[in-house]
């Protein structure tokens, strides 16, 4: 499966360094797009069950893939060639930068993102990576590219130097509204929406950079910086006219964290008679938002819940009620908005019970649709922090291949191996079973509802 989007921070430095660095021929490389359809339903547990095939692939350097990645590099011939790397691709990231420099030990390798930016001395170890860049990486690129200042003032960069690594403090931008429009025309990747303006599709977009809350899993940066509402209606209005899209996607950690300014944002997204979804939390909406979000075009909003356990609450630091939970589902239903839940089972404390009572709380909550993930302890978060103290994590005895949402070889519990896996197992397959039952439920309204456009909606998906 694959990404028809293209992937919003590439695509936020590709724009950048080209107004900065007009000489420079720049190229981005979405390795992660795909034309095949994605399932209807895949879930942890499809994941689960395709980790060893997905592990034989990554260690495959004969892999189509792998040959398409070494092809379109030789073709490029770049001097330099920058990976951006999340934790749960970093194994990936890594065999990129090995083909590259198996191509030419004179290409330039830079690895930014989420992974590198948490570890930047532990990967920079790796001899296929020359530089990381940490943090957020327009300026640094732009002044590692240009190559006019010494590395050591170079804030977010960590290089080496006679044997040593050396890192820079990290720079934040604070007026997000100085970055051109993300928008990056790629010569190798071509999306649907580019080629066929009937095609459809959704354009994903960042409103805001940040998240000043503290939930233990997460590894957002903790502060937040916003796009001005206006700035954010340039690039729906550009994309809307290029393309002819109709449906956003805003990828912000959390939607409403600033309800004044949400407010604003759709009253300007709701002249320009679009259809967008988001993520927010149960805590940052009332009636009164969530109507003016209807009526601006939203048509989905996904809700981090993410467990059924009291005691996983409380530890995980999220500090929602389930008062407050069943009371904010409760308005979205009423309000016609598509209401999917995230939730997360598989923290190293819990036990069966937890994870029951987080799919008790799936099933009884009037969710259109949710998403169950395996507790992944990633770098940069609380969690992989406090694993690493207590010595369950060690940094020099790590297969960062098990470290994905679906994966059930992530055990820092105190079962054994064997029942941890099977206990996962068995938990994602009944979650699967619940979302099926729901979607079923679903589709038999909406067949009542309107049962041509059904019928429509089922022969495209079929041909």
């Amino acid at each position: 499966m694959g990404m028809n989007a293209p992937p919003i921070a590439l695509n936020c430095l590709a724009s950048y360094l080209s107004g900065k660095i007009p000489q420079a021929v720049i190229e981005i490389y979405n390795a992660d797009q795909s034309e095949n359809k994605q399932p209807i339903i895949f879930t942890s547990y499809d994941y689960a069950m395709k980790h060893d095939t997905y592990v034989n692939n990554l260690n495959d350097i004969s892999n189509p893939i792998w040959v398409e990645v070494e092809s379109v590099i030789k073709q490029f011939s770049p001097d330099i060639v920058g990976i951006s790397s999340m934790t749960a691709s970093y194994c990936s990231a890594l065999m990129v930068a090995k083909i590259t420099k198996n191509l030419s030990k004179n290409i330039t390798v830079i690895m930014g993102g989420k992974h590198p930016s948490a570890l930047p001395e532990y990967v920079l170890k790796n001899d296929e990576i020359d530089y990381v860049i940490v943090g957020e990486g327009e300026i640094p690129l732009k002044q590692l590219l240009l190559n006019n200042i010494k590395h050591s003032e170079i804030r977010g960069l960590v290089y080496r130097k006679n044997g040593s690594i050396h890192k820079n403090e990290p720079i934040y931008l604070d007026n997000l509204d100085l970055l051109p429009i993300p928008y990056f025309k790629s010569n190798i990747n071509h999306y649907p929406f580019e080629k066929d303006s009937h095609s459809g599709g959704t354009w994903s977009l960042l409103g805001a950079r940040g998240c000043p809350f503290s939930c233990i899993y997460c590894a957002s940066d903790k502060k937040i910086r916003y796009r001005s509402p206006h700035h954010i209606l340039q690039e729906i209005e550009f994309i809307k006219n290029s393309f002819h899209l109709d449906h956003f996607a805003f990828q912000d950690d959390s939607f409403s964290i600033n309800k004044k300014r949400a407010h604003e944002l759709c009253d300007l997204l709701a002249i320009e008679k679009i259809n967008w979804s988001c993520i927010t939390r149960v805590d940052l909406i009332d009636e009164p938002l969530i109507k003016k979000m209807k009526e601006s075009g939203c048509n989905v909003i996904s809700i981090g819940i993410e467990t059924g356990s009291p005691n996983t609450m409380k530890l995980i630091n999220k500090d929602v009620s389930y008062p407050e939970i069943v009371s904010a589902i409760g308005l979205l239903k009423k309000s016609g908005i598509h209401t999917n839940g995230y939730f997360i089972i598989g923290f190293p404390w819990e036990d069966e019970k937890d994870m029951d009572d987080t799919l008790s709380l799936i099933d009884n909550l009037p969710l259109d649709g949710f998403e169950v993930n395996i507790a992944t302890p990633l770098p940069g978060t609380k969690l992989f922090n406090d694993l690493v103290i207590s010595g369950k994590i060690n940094l020099n005895n790590i297969d960062w291949s098990t470290f994905q949402q679906g994966s059930v070889y992530m055990n820092y519990s105190d079962f054994d191996d064997y029942t941890w896996k099977q206990m996962l197992l068995n938990k994602t397959k009944k979650a699967k079973r619940i979302y099926q039952k729901k979607l079923f439920i679903r589709y038999i309204k909406m067949f009542f509802k309107e049962p041509f456009v059904m019928m429509r909606k089922v022969k495209n998906r079929i041909f």
